[in-house]
């Protein structure tokens, strides 16, 4: 009867052959063969669910049996792809409508069936950095760059975590990450003030004057930097930033009133 079912398939008569191989299951009901033959018919049939249940009988008769290895592989990895599309969509939903808290449950969903889900992490940052909570806005935006360091869909999240940094009184960390922002933002006057306060807070109110930067800078290096940029491009944000430097004393060769005046001849140009 196996023999039968196998030639019924090669004839292009899947019905007949499906029924051939059930009659060999009766006959001899430990016989692998005809349930995965039966499952393959199914399988080629669209018929997941029916296929599933001869694969089963198969993987108890033969757990080796490397078809149904990854036939329940695949399956496995379309129930997890939509089981995230369905958390995804839902999320994605709320957040849309302004119901955050609930945006927020259905993109935890997602983490724990995709960690590393970019896009889920980026709005679980935005919703609790609206939210206040920085170090957690923080983690998500610091795990995309960890997951995805070459991702170019959110190049706010070094403005973000720049911005973040500054909040916690961190300027090692804000620093770098303002930086790098410039890179997408150059024009971005806020990121521009940021990044010279938070200069500032490194080289004259957190540390010595001796400290430097992640980069290696000095705070000479960096007034050099902005003299050398805004002589050569006079634009009016670049002697913005000259005079401002100056104004917060990143000059540290120069005393508090040169670097007053400096800051005041730098801004009237």
């Amino acid at each position: 009867v196996f023999n039968m079912g196998m030639t019924l398939g090669a004839l292009d008569r899947p019905e007949e052959a499906l029924e051939a191989f059930d009659t060999a299951i009766t006959l001899k009901p430990d016989d692998a063969r005809a349930y995965k033959q039966a499952g393959l018919i199914c399988q080629n049939a669209g018929k997941m669910d029916q296929a599933t249940e001869y694969y089963e009988k198969v993987f108890k008769l033969d757990p080796s049996d490397d078809h149904v290895k990854t036939f329940f592989q695949d399956q496995k990895k379309k129930e997890h792809s939509s089981a995230v599309e369905d958390f995804l969509k839902k999320a994605v939903t709320a957040y849309n409508a302004g119901k955050y808290d609930d945006a927020q449950a259905q993109f935890e969903e997602v983490t724990k069936l995709e960690n590393t889900h970019l896009v889920t992490r980026y709005h679980l940052g935005r919703i609790v950095e609206a939210k206040g909570s920085v170090e957690d806005a923080a983690f998500h935006y610091e795990k995309i760059l960890t997951d995805h360091p070459d991702q170019q869909d959110y190049p706010d999240i070094y403005y973000r975590l720049g911005k973040l940094y500054a909040r916690q009184n961190d300027a090692e960390k804000s620093i770098p990450a303002l930086k790098a922002a410039m890179q997408f933002y150059p024009e971005n006057i806020d990121i521009r003030i940021t990044l010279l306060y938070q200069y500032q807070n490194l080289f004259l109110i957190e540390a010595d004057k001796g400290k430097k930067t992640a980069d290696g800078e000095e705070a000479s290096d960096v007034v050099k930097y902005y003299r050398a940029r805004g002589q050569k491009e006079p634009t009016s944000n670049n002697l913005m930033d000259l005079g401002l430097a100056h104004f917060l004393r990143l000059d540290l060769e120069k005393g508090d009133e040169e670097n007053l005046q400096s800051s005041i001849d730098w801004l009237q140009k």
